[in-house]
Order: structure tokens, then sequence, then C-alpha cells
């Protein structure tokens, strides 16, 4: 962990673990092996020495590093995944569609005006008070 930097492991211990100095309590005996290395192995993140010699991010920007990548993948998966289409299909559209003025028209000149007309007819007789 502390290739070729042991005096700012050292530092960043007596830091963190102040009043304590965890490497003189090993040569002490006061302090196993295994008990420096938890202690050097879950020193804080921020700690001068990650500062100094990590790769100079904390976990959060690590997260958030992790969670890009993630949503790039899922966006390549996604693309990959789905058919370009250079049309869109008119039958898959859910929105109602108008009927073209030639359709419109022939469905008007069948049957329907003549009684529309004589509705027509009877609600403006009652409406102006006309009735014959």
């Amino acid at each position: 962990m502390a290739d070729g930097h042991p005096e700012a492991l050292e530092a960043a211990l007596c830091a963190v673990y102040a009043p304590r100095d965890p490497i003189g309590e090993y040569w002490q005996g006061r302090i196993t092996l295994r008990a420096l290395y938890t202690l050097i192995r879950h020193m804080p993140p921020d700690n001068a020495f990650a500062r100094e010699y990590g790769q100079g991010w904390d976990e959060t920007q690590w997260l958030t590093a992790d969670m890009c990548a993630m949503l790039r993948d899922l966006q390549r998966t996604l693309i990959s995944c789905t058919p370009t289409e250079t049309e869109p299909d008119l039958d898959k559209l859910v929105r109602p569609m108008p009927q073209p003025p030639a359709e419109r028209a022939t469905q008007q000149e069948s049957h329907e005006p003549i009684i529309n007309h004589a509705e027509r007819d009877s609600l403006m007789a009652i409406a102006t008070g006309h009735t014959d």
C-alpha cells in the first residue's frame, strides 16, 4: 500500500489516530501486525496519504464515474438492440388520424345528410318557434 512512501504513510497514521502512534505501538509490542494492518486498511478515504499518493478521487467521485459507465453501457445496449426505422410505421401510431378529405366526402354522401337535414329543420323550428 505504501510502496516507496513509508514516511507519508506514517504521517497519515499519526494524523488520523492522534495522539496515538500506531507504528511505535507495533514496535513496542503493544499491538500486533494484524492490528497495525487493520488500522492502515481502514483509514478514512480522505486521509493525507490517500490525497497525496492516491488517484485523486474520493469515494463519491468513483461511484459517480461507475454509474456513468453503467449508464453508457445501458445506452449502447439499447441502441444495439433497437432496429433503426427509416419511416415510421403508421399502423403503430396510437394517435387518432384524421381521414383524408376524399374519404370524408364519400361518407357524407350517404343517407346520413338527409337525416341530418330533417333533424336540423325540426330543431330550427323549435328554436324559432315556427312549428308547422
